[in-house]
């Protein structure tokens, strides 16, 4: 996963193979180990309205509404967003990058 911080949103891509796990089991997690602690970062569906994001105890947690992860994943849809305390939380597919000639 990758975690994108900007002063008014925040964005969380999903490579193919995360988007696939994220959709059979409903929930993705990853920690980073550092000096002074551990940062994690997890997705989970969950039966909410919109997109939620939390931080907690050096966690991120995002929550994505369950009835969008069963179309997601076979769909051309890029992604969902939801506006949250005047932030924009994104959750989005990894596309491959296309590789130059």
């Amino acid at each position: 996963m990758k975690l994108r911080i900007q002063p008014d949103s925040l964005t969380l891509r999903l490579s193919p193979e995360e988007l696939q796990t994220f959709s059979e089991n409903g929930l993705l997690s990853q920690t980073t180990r550092l000096s002074i602690g551990e940062v994690r970062v997890r997705l989970q569906a969950e039966s909410c309205e919109q997109i939620e994001a939390s931080f907690e105890e050096g966690a991120f947690t995002f929550s994505l509404p369950e009835r969008h992860l069963t179309k997601w994943l076979n769909s051309s849809k890029i992604g969902y967003s939801s506006e949250l305390d005047e932030t924009t939380i994104t959750i989005e597919k990894d596309l491959p990058r296309k590789k130059k000639h």
